[in-house]
């Protein structure tokens, strides 16, 4: 089995890793982040093991009721401590080495302002990362979202500089819009300081999966390959081990 754990955590009330991963929302009667930072359950409520028993591999998983997630964040002190909380909480249990990732809402949420200030206190390795999709809406919210991260640095005693990374996904160079969306980024002061070296290639196996809710991971098609290479390159590198890149 997995000697160090692997915690997803779905914070976006759709759902949409959670479902790609289980095939479903989490049940209405069962608990989601927003029973625990209510005191509503414990943390072990929440947690739905994936595989098998030595797998060591879990979910936070999400339904409707995230949609009030925000709520708990209603103040400086709780955003500041609320997701801080929660990862100690996790690491407390499953030990130092465990593997946090979170999905977050698309938009610049209390919630994800909380998990940007709770990896820039925790000592550990973190990355909050931001996609670029190739259209010059995500690209101006990407801009947002990063300088949001700086000015939330500033604001917070005992906020250290958050790890920001962003990266350029569905990614075709046959299209005029990714190498226009391309040259942007490189052309923009901030982002192309954050900016990532791997590319995420534009793939159908991105819609097809999400439709079928089934990951994308799953399959063996040369698509799917292609993909699952280009993550797996970019989470390398986000992480730090460039020898393995280069090999």
């Amino acid at each position: 089995g997995r000697d160090k754990a692997v915690v997803l955590i779905d914070t976006d009330s759709q759902a949409s890793l959670t479902s790609q991963i289980t095939g479903s929302r989490i049940p209405k009667d069962e608990f989601v982040l927003d029973d625990y930072l209510q005191n509503k359950c414990e943390l072990d409520d929440t947690l739905t093991p994936i595989g098998d028993d030595n797998d060591n591999f879990w979910l936070i998983g999400s339904n409707l009721s995230n949609l009030y997630l925000d709520r708990r964040f209603n103040s400086g002190t709780s955003i500041k401590n609320g997701m801080l909380k929660v990862f100690n909480d996790l690491i407390n249990k499953f030990g130092k080495g465990t593997k946090i990732f979170i999905d977050t809402p698309p938009q610049l949420s209390a919630i994800s302002q909380s998990i940007m200030c709770a990896l820039a206190q925790i000592d550990i390795l973190s990355v909050f990362l931001v996609p670029i999709r190739p259209d010059t809406f995500s690209l101006e919210g990407a801009k947002i979202c990063i300088s949001e991260m700086q000015d939330l640095q500033e604001s917070y005693r005992g906020v250290d500089e958050i790890n920001a990374r962003c990266f350029l996904s569905s990614y075709d160079s046959r299209l005029q819009v990714s190498m226009s969306i391309m040259r942007d980024v490189l052309k923009d002061d901030l982002l192309s300081k954050c900016l990532c070296s791997t590319l995420i290639r534009h793939s159908t196996e991105v819609s097809r999966s999400a439709y079928k809710q089934e990951s994308v991971f799953s399959s063996s098609g040369k698509a799917a390959k292609n993909l699952t290479a280009d993550y797996t390159k970019l989470l390398l590198e986000v992480l730090g081990f460039k020898h393995e890149l280069q090999n």
